[in-house]
């Protein structure tokens, strides 16, 4: 799944961590139920992709609204572009 908006922020109440600039693909690692890194700025167009590390489905959702994105069921050790 590719971000499609000009800046991507994604959190959990459990993430926590230092905010990352991302200059080109990125990766965000779901893990412990929660994301690393915790924030990610991404400029438009970057690929952006969400390796699922629980053993628990999850699901990747933009902030604010209208809602930009919103994936499907991440099955556990599955990824996301």
């Amino acid at each position: 799944m590719s971000a499609a908006c000009g800046v991507a922020l994604l959190a959990m109440a459990s993430g926590a961590g230092a905010q990352q600039v991302a200059t080109g693909a990125a990766e965000i690692d779901i893990k412990n139920f929660a994301f690393e890194p915790a924030t990610l700025t991404v400029a438009t167009g970057s690929a952006v992709t969400w390796v699922n590390q629980d053993e628990e489905p999850h699901n990747i959702v933009s902030l604010g609204k209208p809602r930009v994105f919103r994936s499907q069921g991440l099955d556990g050790g599955a990824l996301a572009r």
